[in-house]
């Protein structure tokens, strides 16, 4: 028997468009190893999840192919094109024509976008790294109202996508993607990457998104959740950081006295009302704690890159929101809010400054480590670490 005629190729696709209606739900999609045909049917639908025997994909996907494109060049898609468009994304979701014809048929309301985010995450499942599935789902929700999106579901397949696939960039990036639409969701990021991070101490994607969610919760500058607002969890900062040669309380004025000494002594009292200097100590705290996590890793599992490389990016969030709040008080103390909302970055005045004990103590810390650390220090902190 020809595997490749159109009849068979014809009829699996029908078996597949069955399936896609007896089961809205389908959670998977996978390609079964099957060398030879076995005189069965090479769809397998099983408790929501969807196969398709090995033996019979690049039959079905050249078949799907051809007709696809005899059905572009009349510049009009039919819904009776989204069945093979169904076959051929599922085997090879990566041309980015598929997805454009898909595009076409949700503007002409023949698709309904609540199957198209289904049909996408499906999709996920079975190519977790996909970039037009994850754009797809972007360009869905630009058809819906901001309340409408499910943001803690595209969270959970983001974490899917990565668990599934190291070092996907594409899963990591539609993250940053959802807590740019609702920055409320922030705080919680912090311990969710906190538990991917223990289950893939390899992939240090997790590691470098967890610093840009540090970034963005400064530069919001609001901490939502209430067990962080009376301060009482600062112990990282304060036992981590400080060391025991500087002599500083545990109230909030008295720890921003040492982070930002050029700042105003009478506007000491009023910074705890400041959401700014409030996100400052709680992102502190959050960067402490990472010191305090990299050691943990580094004595359970031995020495490895990525945990150098986050000690280095965490001490440079620090080093940076310091000065940055602290030049800004040296320099144009009634634009520190602008500036720090746009995350810039005043350059160093010539004026006298006072002497950053915080900064001076994450000197002599990273002077005692290796001799690339001090390195490193000295030409992108501009820290010099002599030992």
């Amino acid at each position: 028997m020809d595997y490749s005629s159109n009849a068979l190729c014809e009829r699996i696709i029908s078996e597949i468009e069955v399936v896609f209606a007896r089961d809205p739900n389908l959670a998977t999609f996978e390609v079964i190893p099957m060398p030879s045909n076995q005189n069965k049917s090479p769809v397998i639908h099983v408790d929501h999840n969807f196969g398709l025997e090995s033996w019979c994909v690049k039959h079905i996907y050249d078949y799907c192919h051809r007709v696809i494109l005899e059905s572009r060049s009349s510049r009009h898609p039919s819904i009776a094109s989204v069945k093979y468009l169904n076959v051929a994304i599922l085997i090879n979701p990566d041309v980015a024509m598929f997805w454009n014809m898909r595009r076409h048929l949700v503007r002409q309301c023949k698709l309904k976008t609540d199957r198209e985010f289904h049909f996408s995450a499906l999709v996920l499942s079975k190519k977790p790294k996909s970039s037009e599935a994850f754009a797809y789902r972007r360009w869905l929700y630009s058809f819906e109202s901001r309340e409408s999106i499910d943001l803690a579901f595209e969270i959970s397949l983001c974490e899917r996508c990565a668990d599934r696939n190291s070092s996907n960039y594409h899963a990591w990036s539609h993250r940053l993607w959802v807590l740019d639409q609702e920055p409320r969701f922030l705080h919680f990021e912090i311990y969710l990457t906190e538990k991917f991070i223990r289950r893939h101490i390899s992939d240090y994607s997790a590691f470098h998104h967890r610093v840009v969610v540090l970034r963005k919760l400064l530069q919001v500058g609001e901490i939502e959740s209430e067990e962080n607002s009376d301060y009482s969890s600062l112990c990282d900062l304060i036992d981590c950081l400080l060391g025991p040669g500087v002599a500083v309380g545990k109230t909030p004025s008295e720890l921003l006295v040492v982070l930002i000494p050029n700042a105003p002594a009478t506007t000491s009292l009023t910074w705890s009302d400041n959401k700014q200097f409030k996100s400052l100590l709680h992102c502190l705290n959050l960067a402490a704690y990472d010191l305090q996590l990299t050691e943990e890793l580094r004595e359970t599992f031995g020495e490895r890159e990525g945990f150098e490389l986050h000690r280095r990016a965490i001490v440079q969030f620090m080093v940076e929101s310091c000065r940055l709040f602290d030049g800004c008080f040296a320099g144009d103390p009634e634009g520190v809010n602008s500036s720090i909302n746009n995350c810039h970055l005043p350059p160093a005045t010539k004026t006298s400054r006072r002497e950053n004990q915080f900064l001076d103590t994450l000197r002599l810390r990273e002077a005692q480590r290796s001799e690339a650390t001090r390195k490193w220090c000295q030409l992108f902190l501009d820290l010099p670490c002599d030992g």
